[in-house]
């Protein structure tokens, strides 16, 4: 699951624990990318996102009032001190946009 609002990104990666650790290694080392910090990393025995590819949300499209569940933060940016005080927020958020059947976007 890959979240877009305002140049930031919060993503979710799930497998294997080399290939996701390869991956987050690769995605940190893009030059295209910068300040990527790892919020959560704990092993998990049954996955968030079974089912996905790679699903995508622009949150700058999105009127957060009108999300179940709602909250003050959905209007913060991606940001890593946005999430570092409560990092399970990150998966919550994530959770929230499996939920909705259009935040099912596909790339």
């Amino acid at each position: 699951m890959l979240l877009y609002k305002d140049g930031d990104f919060m993503q979710a990666l799930e497998g294997d624990e080399a290939q996701v650790h390869s991956l987050s290694t690769r995605i940190a080392k893009d030059p295209r990318h910068s300040r990527v910090i790892t919020l959560l990393a704990a092993p998990c025995t049954k996955r968030e996102f079974p089912d996905w590819s790679m699903g995508f949300r622009n949150l700058n499209e999105v009127d957060p009032r009108e999300i179940p569940g709602y909250s003050t933060s959905l209007n913060s940016p991606l940001r890593a001190e946005s999430f570092t005080k409560d990092p399970g927020f990150c998966r919550t958020l994530l959770l929230l946009f499996k939920a909705r059947p259009e935040g099912r976007q596909q790339l």
